[in-house]
C-alpha cells in the first residue's frame, strides 16, 4: 500500500515554534519594573558636590566683601569717639547706616559734640545740634540753654537788638524776659551816650 501522508507536513519549522508564554512576559515587565535604571554614577554625584561647595564658597566671598568694609569703618568710628572726636565720629557713624548699633552712637556722638561745642563758649553752633537730636537725653534743654548763653553774648556784645530776639524765643526760660528789659536799659544808655535821644525815649 502506498505510505499515508503526513497531515501536518504543511505546518513550517517556524509556524511549530512555541509562542512565548504570556505569564512569562509579565514576570519581565515586572523584573523591569522592579529594577529601574541605576542612580546617578559616583562621578556625577562628587560633580553636583563640588558645584555646591563653590556655590557656598562665592557666597561667603561676597558676604565677606560687603561686610569687612563696615566692620572697619564701624572700628574706626568707635575710635574716633572715644578719643573726643566726636563731630568725625557722628558722621561716620551716619554713613554706617543701620549697621550694629551705629544709629544710636550716631545719636551718642552728636549730643557729646554739642556738649563739647558749649564747652569752647561755641553756643551758636551748639544749639543746632541738640535742637536735631530731638528727645535723646536732655538736648531740649542743652538747646534752650546754649540760646540762653548765646544771647547773653549778644548782650556782653552790645548787640541788644539781636540778643532781645533771642531771649524773647526762650519764652519762660531761666531769666529771659528779665534779660529783655536788660537789653533795652543796656540800649537806651547807649543810645543815650550817643546823643540818640529819640531812640531813648522810644525805649522808656
Amino acid at each position: 500500500t502506498e505510505e499515508e501522508k503526513d497531515p501536518f507536513a504543511f505546518i513550517t519549522d517556524s509556524d511549530s515554534e512555541k509562542k512565548p508564554d504570556k505569564q512569562e512576559e509579565k514576570k519581565e515587565d515586572r523584573e523591569k519594573t522592579s529594577n529601574p535604571k541605576s542612580g546617578p554614577s559616583r562621578e556625577e554625584k562628587n560633580k553636583a558636590v563640588v558645584g555646591i561647595a563653590l556655590v557656598a564658597a562665592v557666597g561667603v566671598c561676597l558676604i565677606m566683601l560687603l561686610t569687612i568694609p563696615k566692620m572697619t569703618a564701624y572700628n574706626k568710628a568707635s575710635e574716633q569717639l572715644e578719643n573726643g572726636y566726636y563731630l568725625e565720629a557722628g558722621e561716620s557713624f551716619k554713613e554706617l547706616g543701620d549697621y550694629k548699633d551705629s544709629y544710636s552712637k550716631y545719636l551718642r556722638a552728636q549730643y557729646l559734640y554739642g556738649k563739647q561745642l558749649m564747652g569752647e563758649g561755641d553756643y551758636f553752633t551748639a544749639a543746632p545740634v541738640f535742637r536735631a537730636l530731638g528727645n535723646y537725653s536732655d538736648s531740649e534743654m542743652l538747646k534752650q540753654e546754649s540760646f540762653y548763653q548765646y544771647a547773653l553774648q549778644l548782650m556782653e556784645a552790645n548787640k541788644f537788638d539781636e540778643a532781645i530776639h533771642y531771649f524773647d524765643s526762650l519764652g519762660d526760660y531761666f531769666n529771659s524776659a528779665e534779660m529783655i528789659l536788660e537789653c533795652k536799659y543796656r540800649g537806651a544808655l547807649q543810645s543815650l551816650e550817643e546823643g540818640d535821644n529819640d531812640t531813648v525815649i522810644a525805649v522808656i
